[in-house]
Order: structure tokens, then sequence, then C-alpha cells
């Protein structure tokens, strides 16, 4: 990461500075130091007050800062430095610290580090109303890692500076992230993205739930990113010791600026990719309408199976959640879901329901509790509303969460969990959208937009579902109405030809990246 940031020995080092917002131990901030010694000896600016203003690094804990201090000072020793003037640097260098409160940092040509990455709604109160109070909305939330990324662009020198972070890359994908990558584009542009989700980059055996990936910005704007999907360390060293992390990818900032999400994909399915967007239009704008399925907010007092609950059977809908979704395309519920909703969007009155006043009394204490709970009168109610006449209507079902696209056709009747979207058309025949998701669209959307997860997982969510693009239902040529139409839709297989020729994709080396992006895991036991 220090050679893609060109902070090398056998650079010019004398009149950069270089800023690490969480040092740790100095996993990154050690080798930086060595490489500014040996590029000052080169060069005969070894001594300390030609190097007291070339390195910043930010530690929020003492004792971890301390340690870090004396892995300077060791190495200042070994390059010829006194025991006094070490000190000093090493005082100087590494300041136990909060960076996002911190000030008197100038700008810096070289910004590199691993930032901690936490969910922003489990930070402590009394720090999380601090870094909101110091950063723009758009960078305090989400998760922190965000708030490092914005602070690091601010101080980065605005002529040439350069951050290199390995953190988690869900910023770059999720909605939570939109408004600050649009804000981002304004001064910075994605230069590189190594994805090294099933790489081991971190020390020991230490355990990361978040997807991380090697991102560099760069404050010269001219240029195409350099986007890679690395598979191992030792192409991870070939890529970093070459100094060449990939080919261009896309236009410039088409990456970092893009709505919705970052365009993360190499160079032949990012031109694949822009040729299904300019041929089509968003599902939204194309008749499709998608929707979230229903929040509950206590999933095991609304959700009951066919063991003997006794409520009254008109208070009962039958409920889908993932793991009804079928090989073969069918959603079956195997669940009910309480309702305690009237057709008309109101609170039933318990009174009228006996059966389901004494189930929803049992819970009464956990059901009053909850946030979405404010009215004491509505202590009983779920999060959303049950829509009856959006329950009986037909509807295509994706799962949120899927290592390749799982969708299938309820003919109506039954409630979707939030874990699923629910999709319903009035420009596309049903049956011809469901072909063409059986067909592995979404797997090519979601391969270039989607965030990735545990096991190799992709969320298929609204952000990602909102940016599919498929061309108007009138523009589509009569053949390929008639192969939608008749698709046999019992097993999900990737059509790379239908989608190219639907596309208008011609290009073999486009219509092979297709493919590519459509190659679906063996089917498995269903997931919960």
């Amino acid at each position: 990461m220090l050679d893609l940031l060109g902070w090398t020995a056998d650079g010019e080092l004398s009149g950069q500075r270089l800023l690490e917002p969480s040092c740790g131990d100095g996993s990154f901030l050690l080798p930086a130091v060595e490489r500014l010694l040996e590029s000052a000896r080169r060069r005969g600016t070894l001594s300390e007050s030609a190097l007291s203003d070339t390195i910043l690094a930010f530690e929020f804990d003492a004792a971890t800062a301390e340690r870090a201090r004396q892995g300077v000072g060791d190495l200042l020793v070994g390059a010829g430095f006194d025991a006094q003037a070490s000190r000093r640097l090493a005082d100087r260098w590494v300041r136990c610290e909060d960076f996002l409160l911190a000030t008197d940092m100038g700008t810096f040509s070289h910004i590199v580090g691993n930032p901690p990455y936490m969910r922003w709604s489990k930070l402590p109160g009394v720090l999380r109303r601090a870094y909101e109070e110091k950063l723009p909305p758009h960078a305090a939330r989400g998760d922190l890692c965000l708030a490092f990324i914005w602070r690091a662009v601010e101080l980065s020198s605005p002529t040439s500076g350069r951050v290199a972070f390995l953190c988690a890359d869900r910023w770059l994908r999720c909605a939570y992230g939109a408004a600050a990558r649009m804000a981002l584009a304004k001064t910075v542009r994605l230069a590189t993205h190594l994805e090294v989700h099933a790489v081991p980059v971190f020390l020991g055996s230490r355990k990361v739930g978040a997807y991380a990936a090697i991102t560099v910005l760069d404050r010269n704007l001219n240029g195409a990113p350099a986007v890679a999907e690395i598979s191992s360390i030792e192409e991870l060293h070939r890529r970093l010791s070459g100094r060449q992390a990939a080919v261009d990818m896309t236009k410039p900032g088409k990456a970092l600026g893009a709505q919705g999400g970052a365009v993360l994909a190499g160079p032949k399915l990012a031109g694949v990719f822009q040729k299904m967007v300019d041929a089509g239009v968003r599902l939204g704008e194309a008749g499709v309408e998608i929707r979230c399925g229903l929040a509950l907010g206590s999933a095991p007092v609304f959700i009951v199976g066919d063991d003997g609950v006794d409520i009254e059977p008109d208070r009962l809908l039958p409920f889908l959640r993932t793991r009804d979704l079928t090989d073969d395309g069918r959603a079956v519920p195997a669940t009910r879901l309480i309702n305690v909703w009237s057709a008309e969007g109101a609170l039933v009155d318990l009174s009228a329901f006996p059966k389901l006043k004494a189930h929803l009394e049992d819970h009464r204490a956990g059901l009053g509790g909850r946030a979405c709970a404010v009215r004491p009168e509505q202590w009983y109610r779920t999060i959303d509303r049950v829509d009856l006449a959006r329950v009986a209507a037909p509807k295509i079902l994706v799962a949120g969460m899927a290592k390749a696209s799982r969708v299938a056709m309820s003919p109506g009747g039954a409630q979707p969990s939030n874990a699923l979207y629910a999709i319903t058309s009035t420009g596309w025949p049903l049956e011809a959208l469901f072909a063409l998701f059986r067909a592995g669209v979404l797997d090519v959307f979601a391969e270039v937009l989607a965030p990735r997860f545990s096991g190799g997982s992709k969320r298929f969510d609204g952000n990602v579902l909102g940016q599919v693009r498929i061309p108007l239902w009138s523009s589509v040529d009569s053949a390929l109405k008639k192969s939608l139409l008749d698709m046999d839709v019992a097993i999900a297989t990737p059509r790379p030809e239908l989608i190219a020729d639907l596309y208008g994709v011609r290009a073999v080396g486009h219509r092979s990246a297709l493919a590519a992006a459509m190659v679906r895991p063996v089917a498995s036991a269903k997931s919960t």
C-alpha cells in the first residue's frame, strides 16, 4: 500500500508528509518510518530538524500508542539518532488522541492505514455526539470507517494528496454512503480498488466480519480507476510489488460518483454493465414496483407454525421467509403471521378476538417496550402495517441476501417477511419479468453493485434492485417477448445470450463477461 501511494525508500520524501489516522502498534507506521529514514540517508537529510514534521500518526489507546512510539524510537536509534532525539521525534510523530476530533494537523501528501470499522449505532453516545458535531451528516452515519475516510480526504493535499486505506468496502456500495460518495467525487477519484474479501490480509487469526478492500483515493481527477478481485496473498503481492494494481476500468470519476453505488468491476464487465445501463431504464421507470416485506418488531410473537397455537383463523395469514423460496421458483409458506391490522389499516380491537388477546397479553411486557410502540395503546402493533391488497397481489419475491439471486413467484395471498423484496409490475408481464430474473439479470447488476458479506453472500436489497435497468416492454422485440413468456422457469438457468440480445450487447468479450457474472453456486439446502 505504501508502494501504491508512492511512499518508497528510493523516492524523494523530503517535503512530503504522511498521516496514519489509526496506527495501532505500527503495522503501517513502522514500515513508513523505515522508508523515510532510508530515503533521508540517501539524500543526506537524516536530521531531526529535516524530519520533524514529516510523519503524524494517531492512536486512541494510551498503551498502544506508547508501544508505537517505542517501535519508532528503536528505528530512529538504529538509524543513528541519539536517545533524546529519537524520543522527541517519536513523541511528535505519534499522538495519543482521537483522530476524528484532533486539530492542528495541516495537510498531507500521503495518508495510509486501516481505520476502525464499527456500526455508527454501536458507538458510545458521547463519542457519537462529538463526531456528529464535527462532521457533515453524510459522513457521520453507517459506520465509523466512513468518517475516517471523509476526514482523511479533507486533510489530503489539494494538489497531490493520496489516501490508501485497507478497510471495509460497504461504504462504496451501500445506500448509507451514497451522499458521501457523491460529495467526495467532487475532489477525489477512486484510483485503485483491490477487493481482498477472501484473502487473510490481517495478522494472526483475527476474525473480521466486514469484507475488506485496498482502496486508493487520489486528488488527481484525471484517469480511470483500476479494479481487481484478489484471490490470494501471492496475487496481492504480485499486484502491489509491480505497483500496477489493475488495468483501467471505465471513465474518470464514474466509479465513485455513480448514483446508488460505486461501479466496481473489471474492464470487460464494466463495459457490458454500461451497455445494459444505457439500453434500459430503472425498474421503477419501467412500471415495476419494489417493496420490502413486512417488519415485525418481535418475530417470535407474531410468527406461528401449525403446532397448536389457538388464535382466531381470520387473524392468521400465510407468511413467507427466505427459506420458503424453493429451487424450482415457487414460494411455499411454512408459517403463519398473526395479523393485528384491519383491512382499513387500523389496529384491531383485541376485545373482539379473545384468543388473539390472550396470546399477545402473554408477551405484553416485551411488546410494550419496543421502539415502534411509542403510543401505549399501540403496544401490540407490528412495525409495518399489513396491506391486504398488496398481500393478495401476485408478486415476484427476491431474497435480500444470497450468493446468487434467489427469486420465486407467489400467486398472492401470503405476506413476505422483511428479508424478502416483493416486486409487482404494470409495465412488464409479471411472468416475463420473472423469466428475466431467473435468467440471471439480477446477478449481473449485483456483481457490480451489491455489497458482499460473510460466506460470499451479496445483498439484493432495495438499493441494488432499484438500480437494475431493463428495456421498456414496448421496445422489446416480439421474438424476445415470446422467448421470455415461453421460458421454462422451473430451473434458474443463466441465459447470457438471451440477455445479451435483449440489451443489444454484441461484442464477444462483453458476452463472455456477462456469462461470467451469471455463474451460480450449486443449489444447496434452504437457508433461513
